[in-house]
């Protein structure tokens, strides 16, 4: 038998919900890793562990789509690297 401390049995700081996107449009967002890029040490798949240059283009990329579809609001952000490519992927659905 175990004991388990009140320490674990309290709520967690964050909790994480089921995002429904379902109903979401979704958008990609594709930068090739030159040679350079892709060797770079502690690249991951998360954004914040991409080169400076790959996240500078893709938040570019993303501001500008923003600028042109103002009626959509992005509900959530998914990146990856596969095959050479950092990708994101804006879900999305219309604002109001």
């Amino acid at each position: 038998m175990s004991d388990t401390s009140s320490a674990d049995r309290t709520a967690p700081a964050f909790l994480i919900d089921s995002l429904d996107l379902s109903a979401c449009g979704s958008t990609e967002i594709n930068r090739a890793l030159n040679e350079y890029e892709a060797k770079q040490d502690g690249l991951t798949l998360r954004f914040d562990t991409w080169p400076d240059s790959v996240k500078r283009d893709i938040a570019r990329e993303i501001e500008q789509w923003s600028a042109r579809h103002p009626q959509r609001a992005v509900v959530l952000q998914s990146s990856g690297i596969f095959n050479g490519v950092a990708i994101v992927v804006l879900h999305w659905r219309q604002r109001g």
